[in-house]
């Protein structure tokens, strides 16, 4: 069969800027359907990590006002999934947390309010105090530890005893646990060594 042209419609976006390319998938971002902790988390993470991008006019076709928007639905779902304990349940209305999924819902609160949105200072607080009792518990493992200490870095509630109470019991072999704490090394102020050094390296080839 012959196509009618009538029928073809194209949209071409052009730019000097390979910024661009976030376009399609940060309006993906804006309309994702989904509410449970981590999925949600994940879509706050993408869109505050480049907000002072996109508020600077670098991300065609993505305003300030709909980003802020969108953070602030996530925001305050994130939070409506907090149980009294201070971390977060999976799903609303969940009265027991989630030790993962809080990691994830600390991690998307660190970075909005690192990128400069205004997220509520007692309800982070409690969330640091849930983290902070989970991360001496050496039967959670290395890997929840490591990420819990990399999302405590981001809301300014690790200090440098927590951590290397953690990095006592890193193993060199394990790759993403070394980059955690070494990324929360360098957001408290450190300088990654030895081991960790080599993890980054290595992992970033």
């Amino acid at each position: 069969d012959k196509t009618d042209y009538r029928d073809v419609s194209a949209h071409l976006d052009v730019s000097a800027s390979p910024m661009v390319l976030f376009s399609g998938p940060l309006h993906y971002l804006l309309e994702y359907p989904y509410g449970c902790v981590e999925q949600n988390s994940s879509g706050v993470i993408g869109l505050a990590g480049l907000r002072g991008l996109i508020a600077g006019g670098m991300v065609p076709g993505i305003t300030p006002r709909e980003t802020d928007r969108f953070l602030a639905r996530g925001i305050n779902h994130i939070f409506s999934m907090q149980t009294e304990s201070g971390g977060f349940g999976y799903w609303p209305g969940y009265k027991n947390p989630n030790q993962w999924g809080t990691l994830y819902a600390v991690s998307a609160i660190g970075i909005a309010a690192k990128n400069g949105f205004a997220v509520p200072e007692s309800r982070v607080k409690k969330a640091i105090g849930y983290l902070k009792e989970t991360i001496q518990k050496k039967e959670n493992g290395i890997g929840y530890r490591s990420f819990a200490a990399f999302a405590l870095s981001l809301c300014g509630g690790l200090d440098a005893n927590t951590l290397g109470a953690v990095m006592s019991d890193y193993h060199r072999e394990d790759r993403l646990s070394g980059l955690y704490l070494a990324l929360a090394d360098i957001e408290i102020g450190g300088h990654p060594s030895g081991d960790l050094e080599q993890t980054v390296r290595t992992a970033l080839g």
